[in-house]
């Protein structure tokens, strides 16, 4: 898809977003990644799927090996069920992506000669662009925004979104009225701020503290960050007026949270865009009580990746000094 697509409320009044994280495939997609896909977009009937990078397991020798048409069959294999359903998906990227072989320009142009991929040539990077949701009057009501939240440094930390990713976002939110809520792959530092939220594994944020939540606070209207990046985190919390969640990752391919894998549902209202509901599928509840590999099963169940419950936030002091 050369163009955005034109996003309306139903008849209902309702508008349905499916946040769907780390697929993180190869050019084999395991089974049960599709079975959890097509089953979450049955369950959910989303107006758009909302895909916020590490489609790709670009670290694969496979691709190396198969070069851009791998990446090409896999982008087709992982996006076929959306397009079957003929629903639009939008896509940013994550630190894996790139890591196939080919940019995330090139991965970009691959999405949209896809008849509903949505990933325009319109921000600062690959990835990143806003979306407007129209009522039936024709008249916008909610703004939803996707960024490319960067990659990794060449000392193997995780950099911030680039200057110009942020420069694009601040000038985009500086006029911005309408409601909006903005999707990326790595979590902000100030997801670490948090409180009473439960922590399956430690908050993997940036180096450094870019400034980017400060970006959206003095907007006023951002209602909420979504994210993906640790696999094993769905918490949703609050900081300073803004919700800040997780969707768990959605692949089979990489570790995660067993059969909590799943995605997460986002419901708008034509009433009162500046709301919603969210509500998380997980592979155990519309899918199956197990996967088909067992042994994988146990070890994502029972390997934990940092302390179960435990309530993890960095102290006011370090988060200054990011």
């Amino acid at each position: 898809m050369n163009e955005k697509p034109y996003l309306q409320f139903r008849k209902d009044g309702t508008f349905r977003v499916l946040h769907i994280t780390d697929l993180q495939e190869s050019i084999y997609p395991r089974k049960d990644t599709i079975r959890l896909l097509c089953a979450l977009l049955n369950n959910t009937r989303p107006d758009l799927v909302i895909m916020t990078g590490d489609q790709l397991k670009g670290y694969s020798p496979w691709f190396r090996l198969a070069g851009k048409s791998g990446v090409q069959n896999t982008i087709k294999m992982l996006t076929d069920p959306m397009e079957r359903r003929r629903i639009p998906y939008a896509v940013t990227f994550g630190n894996h992506d790139i890591q196939c072989g080919i940019s995330n320009e090139e991965q970009a142009e691959l999405y949209r000669q896809q008849p509903y991929g949505v990933c325009p040539e319109e921000g600062a990077a690959a990835g990143t662009f806003d979306l407007t949701v129209h009522r039936h009057d024709g008249s916008e009501a909610l703004r939803l925004y996707l960024i490319d939240s960067g990659n990794i440094t060449a000392h193997g930390q995780y950099a911030p979104p680039s200057d110009e990713v942020l420069d694009w976002l601040r000038g985009r939110l500086a006029g911005e009225k309408l409601p909006s809520m903005l999707f990326q792959h790595i979590p902000l530092p100030e997801y670490r701020k948090c409180r009473h939220v439960i922590v399956n594994e430690p908050v993997c944020v940036p180096e450094r503290n870019a400034g980017e939540f400060d970006i959206l606070r003095a907007n006023g209207r951002v209602m909420a960050v979504f994210c993906g990046h640790d696999h094993k985190n769905d918490f949703v919390g609050r900081v300073d007026g803004i919700d800040l969640g997780y969707t768990p990752s959605c692949g089979f391919a990489c570790y995660g949270p067993g059969v909590n894998r799943g995605g997460r549902l986002l419901t708008f209202h034509e009433n009162n865009p500046g709301a919603y509901e969210t509500e998380l599928f997980r592979y155990c509840d519309i899918v199956a009580e197990h996967t088909d590999n067992r042994l994988k099963e146990y070890w994502d169940t029972h390997i934990p990746t940092c302390w179960p419950g435990r309530d993890e936030y960095m102290s006011e002091e370090k988060l200054r000094n990011e």
